[in-house]
C-alpha cells in the first residue's frame, strides 16, 4: 500500500434504524417486470442529504424498482463507517454505494493535533509524509469496507470524493476545517487509488462535479457551501452514478 501511495504522489461519514425509501409505486404488472437492486447507501452528510439534498432519491427515480436504505450519517468519517459496516453486510442488499473520506480530511484529522490552533491541523503545511499518512488511512478503511461487502456477495459502487475547494467549516474545539493545497493532494491520491482498485465499479464523480471554470471547486448552482450538494448538485451526482453503475441493470 505504501509503495502505491508513493507512486501516486509521484505521478501527480450507520444509523441503527436506517432510513428506507423505495421508488415511486407503479402498477402491479410493472413491478413484477422490474425488480430493481436493493442498495445500501454508505457515507456522510453528502449522502445522507442533510441539511441539503440526498443524491439517492433522484437515483431511485431513474431506476424504477430500486430500494435504497440510507446508512449515511452526517459528520462521520471512514473510521465510524467501518465500525458500523456490519449493519450493511448483514442487511438484505445486493449493492452498496460508498461515498466517504472527506470528513477524514476536513474534520477528523484535526483531532490528531496537540494544538487545535496549529495550522498543520488543517493541512496548510503538511509534509509529504503527513499527506501520505492521511491518504493511506482513508484508503485502508475504504478498502476494508469494499472487501467486506465483496465477501458478503455485494456489488461495490465506489464514488470518488467530491471537489470541496473554498470550503470553510464551523469552528470546533479542534480548530476550523477548511480546504487547502495539501488536503487536495490527499483527495487526489484517494481518488486515483479508487480507480486502481480491482473488483469494484468506480464512479468518477469528482471529474463530473468539478467546475470546469474553477478547478477543485463544485459548480455554484450545485452547492450552497462549496461542499454539500444542492438539489441540482444531487441530481448531477445521481446521474453520473446511474450512468456508470445502474443504467444497464435498470433499463432491462
Amino acid at each position: 500500500m505504501k509503495r502505491l501511495i508513493s507512486y501516486l504522489m509521484a505521478a501527480g461519514l450507520t444509523a441503527t434504524a436506517p432510513e428506507v425509501e423505495a421508488a415511486a409505486p407503479q402498477t402491479e404488472a410493472s413491478l413484477e417486470q422490474r425488480v430493481g437492486p436493493k442498495v445500501a447507501i454508505v457515507g456522510d452528510s453528502i449522502s445522507a442529504g442533510k441539511p441539503y439534498a440526498p443524491y439517492w432519491k433522484p437515483l431511485q427515480e431513474m431506476c424504477p424498482g430500486m430500494t435504497a436504505s440510507n446508512h449515511a450519517v452526517g459528520g462521520q468519517d471512514t473510521r465510524y463507517l467501518l465500525r458500523h459496516f456490519n449493519d450493511v453486510v448483514r442487511g438484505d442488499y445486493d449493492t452498496v454505494i460508498i461515498l466517504a473520506g472527506i470528513n477524514d480530511v476536513a474534520i477528523t484529522d484535526l483531532k490528531d493535533c496537540p494544538n487545535g490552533k496549529d495550522k498543520i491541523c488543517t493541512g496548510e503545511r503538511w509534509s509529504e509524509r503527513q499527506v501520505k499518512k492521511h491518504a493511506e488511512g482513508i484508503i485502508d478503511r475504504l478498502d476494508e469496507m469494499y472487501s467486506r461487502a465483496e465477501e458478503a456477495g455485494m456489488e461495490v459502487v465506489a464514488v470518488t470524493i467530491l471537489p470541496w475547494g473554498g470550503y470553510v467549516g464551523a469552528k470546533t474545539k479542534y480548530g476550523q476545517a477548511h480546504y487547502s493545497e495539501h488536503s487536495q493532494q490527499v483527495v487526489d491520491i484517494v481518488n486515483t487509488w479508487i480507480f486502481t482498485r480491482q473488483g469494484i465499479t468506480p464512479v468518477s464523480a469528482y471529474q463530473v462535479m468539478e467546475n470546469p471554470h474553477n478547478k477543485g471547486h463544485l459548480r455554484p448552482k450545485d452547492t450552497v457551501d462549496k461542499l454539500h450538494p444542492t438539489k441540482e448538485g444531487a441530481q448531477r451526482l445521481a446521474e453520473v452514478i446511474y450512468n456508470t453503475a445502474f443504467k444497464d441493470i435498470c433499463s432491462r
